[in-house]
């Protein structure tokens, strides 16, 4: 190493005459560059050096002065925001000056105006007589910050590797894994030891016959996404959707990464909802009830199974597709309309009858249960319907007999007696005089001991029929014995007398239809039919009544008395009940 030599004034022209002699090498150099003397002091700077200080500010570069001591200003910072690199610049200058080191390399960054900069500090000994150093500054700003975001891109990968609730691992190409994440450690039971030892193939399930295809789709394109079966260390497997890209590392080897999902919990749930599926339309089509699911807003029919197809008389491509308006399923449309309305009030409607038409044009009730769902986010219908078709008419006969004559059809005396306090609570309200005839045969007996039973049927069916021609639609026709009919007439005149008189020409017509010869004709096996004139005539009792507290057994009582009445003053005659004051 040179010993350090004063530079005298003797020897500062000689150092100028080589200055000026190596100016244009000194100036052209890229890294900024100071001559120090033995003490540290600035003998000569270059071009670079000027541009950087005049750029950054004399304090920022130091001092761009030719003549001040460099060391003597770093130690100034000292306590200073910038001793941290202040401090070990002078401590390599002098190590240098003082022949403790051949040279002196440092990186460290320095606070300009605008913005850090780093550089890589040179310090070497002059050669020669000459006792001092040369400090050389190279910017190397953009080394650093693309080292720096390599790192951090470095450490993002690797955070992300590291949290990824996925599974990662990098292998090459042959299944060599260099690296696995926790996650996959976790997903095998494996350490990250174990994984790299085991390779690509001590976990995957190499059974499988598209593995291979899958390697190979990743070989030519670079890349596969897609599903394969995996193996745990308790001999479990595993369902991966695998993502799996070919790359290069930064040495120029050919690796892969592949991203593994555990899908299994979801392929059990496809493969339950896909049973429960299939259970559910197996079901569907199994059951005896029928079935439809239409959209609520058009009607349009989605679904159908075969006990639907089969009430309604449709094929399945009849159906689907159409609305139940197109298809006239309805005989009251508006029966479609309530239902509707019942389900976007309380979203259910239980037992709702309605009267439908079959392919065919036959007519039945259905007994309809449906509910409100939902189909991709669309308001839809789903009934349930029994053809009760069969029961209706059965309680409807049970109805009939219940209420009426099984043999005239006409009301009975349940029948008549509900009509009638119903009549008699109107004639309350409204105050409008109602009437009771009671009316009985003078000459049926006779018939039937002649002619037997079923010509007396035959004479009471056609009494029945006189008596529903004579009347008002409004009134009522009843038979409440063997030969013993009542007429019960409503909204009569609000005045005694002309309610009066409105019965008793009702009566008269009674009387006089009654009257007139029957004419019945008599079917008999393998003989020709016969007919039979019979005279029938009939004793009538009235009684009024309106706005009073005469109770309908006693109504049914006084027309009975007046009717006896009648038939004790000569029959064929009409006798009008007295109520009592």
């Amino acid at each position: 190493m040179m010993a350090a030599a004063d530079i005298s004034e003797s020897n500062l022209a000689d150092l100028r005459l080589g200055e000026a002699l190596g100016s244009t090498v000194f100036d052209a150099m890229v890294e900024s560059m100071a001559v120090l003397d033995a003490q540290g002091v600035i003998v000569a700077v270059n071009q670079r050096w000027h541009e950087y200080a005049q750029a950054n500010g004399a304090t920022t570069a130091v001092n761009r002065a030719v003549g001040l001591n460099y060391l003597a200003l770093c130690d100034c910072v000292v306590g200073q925001a910038q001793a941290q690199e202040a401090g070990p610049v002078a401590a390599g200058i002098r190590a240098v000056l003082n022949g403790e080191k051949q040279d002196f390399h440092l990186e460290y960054p320095c606070h300009a105006v605008d913005q850090s900069h780093w550089f890589h500090l040179h310090v070497s000994p002059l050669r020669g007589s000459l006792a001092g150093v040369l400090v050389a500054h190279e910017d190397i700003t953009q080394r650093v910050l693309a080292q720096q975001a390599v790192l951090e891109s470095e450490q993002r990968y690797r955070m992300l590797f590291e949290m990824s609730g996925d599974a990662i691992m990098l292998t090459a190409p042959d299944g060599h894994v260099f690296d696995a994440n926790p996650a996959a450690c976790r997903m095998f039971q494996r350490s990250r030891e174990e994984l790299c030892q085991l390779g690509r193939n001590g976990v995957v399930d190499t059974s499988e016959a598209h593995l291979a295809v899958a390697l190979k789709v990743r070989q030519q394109t670079g890349h596969f996404a897609g599903e394969t079966t995996f193996l745990r260390k308790d001999g479990s497997k595993l369902i991966g959707e695998v993502s799996s890209t070919v790359f290069t590392d930064k040495d120029g080897n050919a690796r892969t990464s592949m991203v593994i999902r555990d899908v299994s919990e979801r392929k059990r749930m496809e493969a339950a909802l896909k049973d429960n599926e299939q259970r559910m339309s197996a079901v569907f089509q199994a059951s005896p009830i029928g079935i439809v699911i239409s959209r609520i807003k058009t009607g349009e029919i989605l679904d159908v199974n075969e006990a639907c197809l089969r009430l309604y008389g449709y094929t399945r491509e009849q159906a689907l597709g159409y609305t139940a308006a197109e298809l006239g399923a309805y005989v009251y449309p508006e029966q479609r309309l309530r239902l509707v309305q019942l389900l976007n009030e309380q979203g259910y409607a239980n037992a709702f009858a309605v009267d439908y038409r079959s392919h065919t044009g036959e007519h039945g009730v259905l007994e309809v249960s449906a509910r409100r769902i939902s189909i991709q986010g669309e308001s839809c219908l789903l009934a349930m319907m029994m053809d009760v078709t069969e029961r209706h008419q059965s309680e409807a006969l049970m109805h009939e007999q219940a209420f009426h004559d099984p043999l005239t059809r006409l009301p009975n005396r349940r029948l008549l007696g509900d009509r009638l306090r119903q009549t008699m609570a109107t004639a309350r309200r409204n105050g409008y005089f109602g009437a009771l005839i009671y009316l009985d045969l003078d000459n049926f007996k006779p018939l039937n001991d002649t002619h037997g039973h079923d010509m007396g049927d035959l004479l009471l069916v056609e009494v029945a029929k006189r008596l529903s021609q004579v009347v008002r639609a409004m009134d009522t026709v009843a038979r409440v014995g063997g030969d013993e009919f009542v007429i019960l007439l409503d909204e009569l005149d609000t005045t005694l007398v002309a309610a009066r008189a409105q019965a008793l020409a009702v009566a008269e017509k009674v009387r006089d239809k009654l009257d007139r010869p029957y004419q019945l004709t008599v079917h008999s096996d393998g003989f020709a039919d016969r007919i039979i004139e019979h005279n029938c005539s009939a004793s009538l009792g009235i009684v009024l009544f309106a706005n009073d507290d005469t109770t309908d057994k006693e109504l049914l009582s006084w027309a009975d008395a007046a009717m006896y009445q009648a038939k004790h003053n000569g029959r064929n005659q009409i006798h009008l009940y007295q109520t009592p004051a």
